[in-house]
Parts: C-alpha cells; sequence; structure tokens
C-alpha cells in the first residue's frame, strides 16, 4: 500500500510539472500559392493552446490548424560578441514537428514565433502556403 502512495505522489508531481499556455497570434502574413505563383499575403490570426511537457518537448493543440501535435525541442544558443560567450537560458525553447512547422517561445515573455515552410519546399499544389505568425502565450 505505501508503494501505491509512493507511486501516485509521483504520478502527480510529474503532471504538476508541466506548464499549460494559451497563445494568440498578433499577425500572420507570409505568402500564398495562386495561379502557379506565390504572392504575399495576410493570414487570419489564430488561437492555440500549447503545453510545455517534462521532457522538454512542447504539445500544441490547435483545431483550425494542421500543426498541432508534439515538437521536438532544443534549447537555443545565443552568441553575444559583446562578452564573448554563450547564452543558454533553459526558458527557451526551439521546436520542430515532423510535419515541417518550427516554433520559438520564450517563456519570460510569452513570445512566439511560429512558422510554417514545407508547402513551398516539398509541394507543387496550390493553397501550399507559407506563414510566420508571431503573438503571445499566457500561462494558465
Amino acid at each position: 500500500m505505501k508503494y501505491l502512495v509512493l507511486i501516485l505522489i509521483m504520478l502527480s508531481s510529474t503532471v504538476m510539472a508541466e506548464e499549460i499556455y494559451f497563445c494568440s497570434d498578433n499577425s500572420a502574413n507570409g505568402f500564398k500559392k495562386k495561379q502557379g505563383r506565390y504572392k504575399a499575403t495576410a493570414f487570419n490570426p489564430k488561437k492555440f493552446s500549447m503545453k510545455l511537457l517534462d521532457d522538454g518537448h512542447i504539445v500544441i493543440n490547435s483545431p483550425s490548424m494542421d500543426s498541432a501535435g508534439l515538437y521536438s525541442c532544443i534549447k537555443p544558443v545565443r552568441f553575444t560578441p559583446q562578452t564573448l560567450s554563450y547564452d543558454i537560458s533553459t526558458r527557451w525553447k526551439s521546436c520542430a514537428s515532423p510535419n515541417g512547422y518550427l516554433f520559438n517561445f520564450n517563456s519570460n515573455n510569452g513570445r512566439y514565433v511560429f512558422a510554417k515552410g514545407y508547402g513551398y519546399v516539398f509541394s507543387d499544389n496550390d493553397g501550399d502556403s507559407v506563414a510566420i505568425r508571431i503573438g503571445i502565450c499566457t500561462k494558465n
């Protein structure tokens, strides 16, 4: 019985460590293919939720976009020439999905950049777009 209680405590602490954010685009722009050519266009702003997982990766839940799912993340390194050092922050995330989306996030200020670029590179279909979204995520 005491082992069951210990397991439940360990599982609950794992769940509590995950952070959920609600995100909203401030602006969304890019290129959309029309009649065989890519033309600059604005996209409608979107909202979605994001969960920071204990293993350092993220899950994006977005019913209105095809970008939902698990993203593998790394800690980005910013070189600062003034001090000749590397600035590595545990609160920055640079993440990619298996279907070509990129998501950069700073949990200190909530800002993100969300990019989609695979259509231009891998597809010749009309309707495949290249988009970049910027916005803010707030912690739930």
